[in-house]
């Protein structure tokens, strides 16, 4: 790769442009202002425009997170072919690992669905927040921690859209990419969540509902 007529190694560009894409995503995801009612809505129905902002914003966050371990794991792959004294050997154990690894996805699929538990308030926005699994596998801090990233704007403002929740315990589905942590919530608004131990504040009459709570 070549910048202002200088050759330019490719995974510190990788890993520039992650760095530089994925906060990008996570800001546009906090500035959603779209977590509303629905224009003419009635029901309280949340704007579409609200899934829509916050679609590009995950496809911002995504490809950055993407670049930044792909560029990581570019760096890894140039470091150990320079210790290899062999290159068939280390061409072979490419095609190998490269193979394991498309099996996998075969196997497993590209993403998996977990269910994520929070702990909201209108204060202080998600204050807890753990994610579950069918196998109850533990994760790591990291991938915990870039998983809430991603997922955490959308459930302080779908969970404020209402205007009159004050707290609440809650469940939602979320589908996480198994290779590359790309995390977001699922069919939010359509059945994807559930609410516990809900209190509400006093809305002034007429005020819009907040979220169906099952």
């Amino acid at each position: 790769m070549q910048i202002a007529g200088r050759a330019i190694p490719v995974w510190p560009a990788l890993v520039l442009a992650g760095f530089s894409l994925f906060p990008a995503g996570l800001t546009l995801l906090h500035l959603n202002p779209c977590w509303r009612a629905k224009p003419g809505s009635e029901e309280g129905a949340v704007d579409n425009l609200a899934y829509i902002w916050s679609g590009l914003s995950h496809l911002v966050a995504g490809l950055g997170l993407a670049f930044c371990i792909g560029g990581i794991a570019t760096a890894g792959v140039l470091f150990l072919s320079k210790r290899f004294t062999s290159k068939r050997l280390f061409c072979g154990g490419a095609v190998l690992a490269s193979c394991e690894v498309i099996a996998w996805l075969a196997l497993g699929g590209m993403s998996v669905e977990h269910w994520a538990t929070f702990r909201w308030d209108s204060e202080s926005g998600v204050t807890a927040f753990q994610v579950t699994d069918s196998q109850q596998k533990s994760h790591s801090p990291l991938w915990l921690e870039l998983v809430r990233w991603q997922v955490e704007p959308d459930l302080n403002g779908y969970m404020g859209s209402g205007g009159n929740l004050a707290s609440a315990d809650g469940g939602a589905s979320i589908k996480v990419v198994r290779i590359v942590p790309i995390a977001m919530p699922i069919a939010l608004g359509s059945d994807g969540e559930v609410l516990r131990n809900t209190k509400r504040k006093h809305p002034p009459p007429g005020a819009r509902r907040t979220p169906a709570i099952e």
